[in-house]
This record gives C-alpha cells, sequence and structure tokens, in this order.
C-alpha cells in the first residue's frame, strides 16, 4: 500500500534511512493519519535532549569544581556563578 519493500519499512523504523517529506506525507494518506501525527512527542523528545546535554555539562562543572581545593578560588567562582544566574534572571521575561 505504501509503495516499498518490509526491508525499507525496517530501515525506516530503525532510523537506518531517512524519510522524505512526501513520503512522509504519502504514509500518513494510507493510514488516514495527519503528518503531524509522525511528530507526536518531538518537542518531549528535544526537551530531553536539551535536559540531558545541560545535566551532562552540569556533572561535568561539579567534578571539576570538585577538584579545587583553594578555598579562595572557590569562592571566586561562587560570586561569578551567583553573577551570572542573577544576569540570566533579570534576562527572562
Amino acid at each position: 500500500m505504501i509503495g516499498v519493500t518490509a526491508q525499507q519499512v525496517h530501515r525506516y523504523e530503525a532510523g537506518t534511512n531517512a524519510i522524505s517529506a512526501s513520503q512522509a506525507y504519502s504514509f500518513a494518506q494510507v493510514l488516514g493519519v495527519s503528518v503531524a501525527y509522525f511528530f507526536a512527542g518531538a518537542d518531549d523528545y528535544y526537551r530531553l535532549r536539551r535536559f540531558n546535554r545541560r545535566h551532562r555539562l552540569l556533572l561535568t562543572f561539579m567534578r571539576n569544581v570538585a577538584e579545587i581545593s583553594d578555598e579562595e578560588h572557590l569562592q571566586v567562582i561562587l560570586e561569578v556563578v551567583r553573577l551570572l544566574a542573577a544576569k540570566g534572571k533579570a534576562k527572562r521575561p
């Protein structure tokens, strides 16, 4: 019905092969859904990716900070982080 082999479908499902916009439209027509159906949950996926990246960055930051033994240096870093955080809050609408 969709004009591709079972192997091609498997490749699409596995993400090995990309699906063109015209193919997505054809698949949606055959399945009786809108093209948007294929993107349901995409916002959650990208939000999670951003969260995971941020989480990794924070862990790396904390590991490096934990290696600093000089308390004065830690105080300076803390103050810089406070200033950056305050600047970030001021930019938010």
